[in-house]
């Protein structure tokens, strides 16, 4: 039996604590073991949310958050921006934006939720004239970089580091182009 479909629409602030508790959800979920466990039980979802509210109060066209719903149940959430450090992250010979963020709940992985947001970013950025984007995946975290190159994003050789809770955690840009 097919499931039914996913509904994607832009987030509003009234979204912002579903999308704060998704974010931690996924967060110490996804990412135990790969970084210190302060980092993850230091979570707080009321500061996460109060940034989810600036950045939705401050609308840009090109940047957005998308929520995949089906009923009453947000499950998924992207969030779409220009390239965040352009002098590092950017693509020179294209317009570059970046998927900054792809959380799910972790109950409904594995549902389609997360396909659903990840196509309708990469669809607001093309709609957006750009035509490459990019993304950072922590090293090790290999759900998430079959869950991208099953989606067209190949990895790069551009690497970063991230500090948390002290500790420096390697990260890894993809990239995928945009028609």
């Amino acid at each position: 039996m097919q499931q039914p479909s996913w509904t994607v629409r832009r987030a509003t602030v009234d979204d912002v604590p579903a999308i704060a508790r998704i974010n931690v959800a996924s967060w110490r979920s996804a990412y135990r073991n790969l970084v210190p466990e302060e980092a993850l039980t230091e979570l707080d979802s009321d500061e996460i949310a109060r940034s989810y509210r600036e950045l939705l109060a401050s609308p840009v066209p090109e940047r957005a958050i998308l929520l995949a719903r089906r009923a009453d149940t947000i499950a998924a959430f992207s969030g779409v921006s220009p390239v965040r450090v352009p002098q590092r992250d950017a693509y020179p010979e294209h317009r570059t934006g970046e998927l900054v963020s792809l959380y799910a709940d972790p109950q409904w992985l594995g549902r389609g939720a997360g396909r659903a947001v990840h196509d309708a970013a990469l669809g607001h950025l093309a709609d957006h004239g750009f035509t490459r984007a990019v993304l950072w995946i922590l090293e090790g975290n290999d759900h998430a970089a079959d869950f991208y190159q099953r989606h067209g994003w190949t990895p790069d050789v551009v690497e970063r580091h991230v500090e948390l809770a002290g500790r420096l955690i390697p990260l890894r840009r993809w990239s995928h182009p945009l028609s």
